[in-house]
């Protein structure tokens, strides 16, 4: 959801009592400081989830961030959900925005996740609208299997596989959504089915026929990925 942005500069207790009462930009205080010299500055909304949470850009110090901020009824709860998804999705061979800081926000009851900014990226979905044709649209599809196909090598399920969830950059595909993300010692195929039927079911009704050649890109991928055939069971 789109947010309207505003010209005016506040920080902290010195207004309401949630980030989306705040106008715009929003200057926050965190415990690791300033990055040279500078606070952390919250510039533009991206998405609102009003009354929980509030994600946008901004910057820290000379670095372009993005910025999610847990609020209203148990934010501590939500924000422990994306805090462990993320330095879950750290630790993947699958690409993932670095995580610069995580924590509660000083003289609030806001936490706040930061990561770095994603250069010329946009969502899996604007890609995919912005395609101009099926064959376009099964590449990004097989760009994807190929991301999934890493995490679910590590044992990581990203258990929301909505195309929103993930950016495009530049030919890398990049997960951004940790609150569904966990991680599993070992990842058994009944496991990695499920995940996979979420992200098939997506699909347009027309391309679900081309499920089965999607799914042996995927094979092939895991098994290149651990140096095994093709036709060879990698997942328990």
């Amino acid at each position: 959801m789109e947010y309207q942005e505003h010209n005016a500069t506040t920080s902290g207790k010195d207004s309401a009592g949630t980030p989306e009462d705040l106008p715009l930009p929003i200057e926050l205080s965190l415990d690791g400081g300033t990055r040279e010299g500078k606070p952390l500055t919250f510039s533009k909304t991206l998405r609102l989830l009003p009354g929980k949470r509030l994600v946008g850009s901004g910057s820290w110090g000379s670095t372009p961030v993005l910025i999610k901020l847990f609020y209203g009824r148990n934010p501590e709860k939500y924000w422990r959900r994306e805090d462990r998804g993320s330095r879950i999705l750290q630790s993947s061979p699958a690409a993932a925005p670095k995580l610069l800081h995580s924590g509660q926000v000083p003289g609030e009851d806001w936490f706040i996740v930061i990561l770095e900014w994603v250069d010329e990226a946009q969502t899996l979905d604007q890609s995919w609208s912005e395609a101009p044709d099926d064959d376009s649209r099964e590449q990004l599809v097989h760009q994807l299997l190929e991301h999934v196909a890493d995490n679910h090598r590590s044992g990581v399920l990203q258990n929301d596989m909505h195309f929103s969830n993930f950016l495009l950059a530049k030919g890398v595909i990049y997960s951004i959504d940790g609150a569904q993300v966990r991680e599993i010692n070992q990842l058994r195929k009944s496991q990695a089915f499920r995940n996979l039927a979420q992200l098939f079911a997506a699909l347009p009704l027309h391309m679900q026929p081309k499920i089965p050649r999607l799914y042996q890109h995927y094979q092939r991928t895991l098994g290149a990925l651990v140096g095994h055939a093709p036709s060879q069971e990698i997942l328990n």
